[in-house]
């Protein structure tokens, strides 16, 4: 099932020409979130469940999107967002209320939008109080 998921987003629209922020995940680490590489992950630095791990990706030109895929992550609440030109604007909610305390790949299918930013919002994590982690962020749109 990975197999598919992962072809199914051959062509992701993060990459290293996008301007990535986050509250407390280095830098060095950005790669981490599009290089496809399900063992290396970009975690938040000093984090806890009261405090939200933002990642802000801003594309250098609008795209299209109609898919997101999480890969590797420890999310157990957050939500991902997609910027309108005036406000952020909710794409979906993360809910996993699961025991498996295992790592966690999540799909996303969305309405599609145009936008030139979009924001993961980490709330709380599966283990109370660690460190947020996410292993991929894929995004893609049928028109490639």
């Amino acid at each position: 099932m990975s197999e598919i998921k992962t072809k199914y987003f051959y062509q992701n629209k993060i990459d290293d020409t996008c301007t990535i922020t986050a509250t407390s995940i280095p830098a060095v680490q950005f790669p981490n979130l599009y290089d496809n590489d399900n063992y290396s992950r970009a975690i938040s630095v000093g984090s806890s469940d009261s405090t939200p791990e933002l990642v802000t990706i801003q594309f250098q030109n609008p795209v299209k999107i109609d898919a997101l895929f999480l890969k590797n992550h420890n999310i157990n609440n957050g939500e991902i967002k997609y910027w309108t030109g005036a406000a952020w604007a909710s794409f979906t909610s993360i809910s996993d209320g699961d025991t498996d305390f295992s790592y966690k790949d999540s799909v996303f299918f969305v309405q599609q939008v145009e936008t030139l930013k979009v924001q993961l919002k980490m709330y709380t994590t599966k283990i109370a109080n660690q460190e947020k982690y996410i292993g991929g962020f894929l995004i893609r749109s049928e028109e490639h």
